[in-house]
C-alpha cells in the first residue's frame, strides 16, 4: 500500500486545488505555496501519483456539481463557530430547524 510522506501528500493536495480552479476559471497561487513546500530542492517529490492526483480533481469537481447539504459536512458538525454563523445566515435551508444556533 502507497503511503506517501508530507510532502509528497501536499504536493497531491496542492495540484488537485490548482486543477480544480483551473477548470473553473478561478484565480489562486499553487505555485507559489508549492515552491515553498518543495523548499531549496525545488525537486518534485518522487513518488507522486498523476493518476490519484486526477482521480481526486475528477471527484471533486463531481461533488461541485451536486447539490450537496452542508450540513451533512463535516465542518458544519465539527466547527461550533460554523454551525451557528451559517445557521444564522441561511435559517430556511434544507434540515434547518428554527434554534439550531442556540443548541450548540
Amino acid at each position: 500500500m502507497r503511503r506517501p510522506n508530507w510532502k509528497t501528500r501536499e504536493f497531491e493536495a496542492e495540484i488537485v486545488s490548482y486543477i480544480i480552479c483551473e477548470r473553473y476559471g478561478v484565480g489562486n497561487k499553487s505555485w507559489d505555496y508549492l515552491s515553498r513546500v518543495l523548499g531549496d530542492s525545488e525537486t518534485i517529490p518522487e513518488d507522486i501519483s498523476i493518476e490519484r492526483i486526477f482521480k481526486a480533481a475528477n471527484e471533486v469537481e463531481r461533488m461541485l456539481k451536486e447539490d450537496l447539504d452542508p450540513k451533512s459536512c463535516l465542518l458544519y458538525n465539527a466547527d461550533k463557530s460554523f454551525k451557528k454563523a451559517y445557521n444564522k445566515a441561511y435559517p430556511n435551508q434544507k434540515g434547518s430547524r428554527e434554534g439550531d444556533e442556540e443548541r450548540e
